[in-house]
């Protein structure tokens, strides 16, 4: 969708921008293997600091709401608790109300104009006593007193840092899943009778459930 984004603009008085964007996109697929490799041996460290929550909140702005809802999905399937993703000031308007230390908060300060916002979100929850886990560049000074800050690569435009930011937050919901809680990495939950029952409802012409 970016690639086709990238070439209806260079038929539009956007040519320029689109032409940036094309150069930059470019450099996704060497940056996406840099942190795949790296986090893929970080994750299960990530994952022995926030194991112990029951819950968590995503929050996220602009292109990373959209980061922050995937990553709510793929933690409570593989971590088998519930986790919701929010724009920052949603989160901070509400469910910010609800934190207690026994629950996490993911938040994804990419590079935006609500970058510094969301470390004040972050500052807030881990004031609280929340478990912080917080992804930003490389560059941003000032995170060490998070439970865990994921780098990523600087001078990534915002509009395609969910294609780098999503990544270390699949591999922490994949580690999860190895915790043998009950979320089998493939299956989910299908292995429990209930769930089989629950989801006979909802797919009823799918023969795997019968």
């Amino acid at each position: 969708m970016l690639q086709l984004a990238i070439r209806l603009g260079r038929d539009s008085s956007n040519k320029d921008k689109a032409t940036y964007y094309n150069g930059q996109i470019k450099r996704m697929p060497d940056l996406l293997n840099t942190v795949s490799k790296l986090y893929a041996k970080k994750a299960s460290e990530t994952v022995e600091e926030i194991r112990k929550c029951t819950s968590f909140f995503v929050i996220g702005s602009g292109p990373n709401i959209a980061t922050a809802d995937e990553s709510a999905l793929g933690i409570s399937q593989s971590a088998g608790v519930p986790a919701q993703a929010f724009p920052a000031e949603n989160f901070l308007h509400g469910p910010i109300q609800t934190l207690r230390d026994h629950m996490g908060v993911i938040a994804i300060a990419a590079p935006g104009p609500l970058q510094e916002r969301i470390i004040q979100a972050a500052e807030a929850s881990k004031v609280i006593g929340s478990k912080v886990i917080v992804l930003a560049p490389k560059n941003m000074e000032g995170l060490h007193d998070f439970d865990v800050a994921l780098r990523l690569p600087d001078g990534i435009p915002e509009l395609l840092t969910p294609v780098i930011y999503i990544t270390p937050l699949w591999q922490i919901a994949y580690h999860f899943s190895l915790l043998g809680r009950g979320c089998h990495t493939d299956r989910l939950s299908m292995d429990k009778p209930e769930f089989k029952k629950a989801f006979l409802i909802i797919m009823q012409e799918d023969k795997k459930f019968e």
